[in-house]
């Protein structure tokens, strides 16, 4: 059996990002604003410890997972609700 605790790791940092996206998008924040508000250090911490490329690999990550997130979120929030 496989150590699952990497996937793990980054599966909570999906949705760590996700959900302060959502905030964001709910306040009517910018995506420019939304940026500069998600905080995620304590999951690099824990996925790239020290290692200077995975730290920049880590923040490339991060800025995609927020521009798609908010790209999804603000189309969910414009078609309203399902019905």
């Amino acid at each position: 059996m496989r150590d699952l605790s990497y996937l793990r790791q980054v599966r909570t940092l999906l949705v760590d990002a996700t959900r302060q996206v959502k905030v964001g998008v709910a306040r009517g924040d910018s995506l420019a604003a939304i940026r500069r508000s998600v905080r995620l250090e304590e999951h690099r911490t824990a996925i790239t410890g020290d290692e200077k490329w995975l730290n920049v690999w880590f923040k490339s990550f991060v800025g995609a997972i927020v521009g798609q997130a908010h790209t999804q979120e603000v189309e969910r929030v414009r078609a309203g609700p399902p019905g």
